[in-house]
C-alpha cells in the first residue's frame, strides 16, 4: 500500500498542510526506549519519535501503524464518496467518523 500525502489549497483556502513523513514507520527496541523510523530518501533510517514509560511498546506500534491507517481511512472516504454518486445510502455516523480521524491527523 502507498502513502499518499496531500499538499494542495483546499477550497475554502486554507493554506498547505504540511507533509508528514511518508510511510512506512517500523517499531524497533533500543536499550533505553521504543523509537519508530522511517526511511529517507537515500533508504537510511530516521527516527520519527521515541517513546519511554510502561507501555512504549504498545505504543510505538500504535503510532507505527498511522500511516497505513490513514491511507485506508482515505479509502474507505472515497469508497463512501463512490457510493453517494451512485445515489447508495451510506453510514453517515460513520462517513463523519472516518473525516473526523483524517482531520484529527492534520487533514492529510
Amino acid at each position: 500500500m502507498t502513502q499518499e500525502t496531500w499538499t494542495e489549497i483546499s477550497a475554502d483556502d486554507k493554506p498547505a498542510r504540511a507533509k508528514h513523513t511518508p510511510g512506512p514507520w517500523t517499531p524497533d527496541n533500543s536499550a533505553f526506549c521504543e523509537c519508530v523510523y522511517a526511511k529517507d530518501s537515500i533508504g537510511a533510517d530516521r527516527r520519527i519519535c521515541e517513546m519511554i514509560g510502561p507501555h512504549q511498546k504498545a505504543n510505538a506500534k500504535l503510532i507505527s501503524a498511522a500511516p497505513t491507517m490513514l491511507a485506508v481511512l482515505h479509502q474507505v472516504s472515497r469508497h463512501f464518496a463512490i457510493l453517494a454518486a451512485h445515489g447508495t445510502p451510506v453510514d453517515v455516523t460513520l462517513e463523519d467518523a472516518v473525516h473526523e480521524a483524517i482531520d484529527a491527523a492534520g487533514g492529510y
